[in-house]
């Protein structure tokens, strides 16, 4: 893989599983450098209210895109991968 996608949201409830795929970002970003991707997004609630970044990711930059056509935007533009040319079938 190429990236790790975090979605925080204010319904989300760790249990103990943050924390470990947090850390595996963190050894294949450390493996593979310019080719691994840690890609935050906190996505508001259904009131309007936003999820807090956990702390071991606020090391990384995170967006919060204002829709979900905005946030695969900032997904697309995160991966450390060139689209090249399409070739169609």
């Amino acid at each position: 893989s190429c990236a790790a996608v975090f979605f925080i949201t204010p319904e989300y409830k760790d249990e103990n599983y943050l924390e470990t795929e947090i850390n595996y970002a963190m050894a294949e970003k450390r493996a593979k450098g310019e080719k691994f991707s840690i890609i935050t997004l906190v996505l508001e609630g259904d009131c309007g209210n936003k999820g807090s970044v956990p702390e071991l990711l606020k090391q990384y930059v995170w967006k919060e895109p204002s829709n979900n056509l905005v946030a695969l935007q900032e997904i697309i533009r995160a991966l450390p991968v060139q689209p090249l040319a399409i070739d169609w079938k």
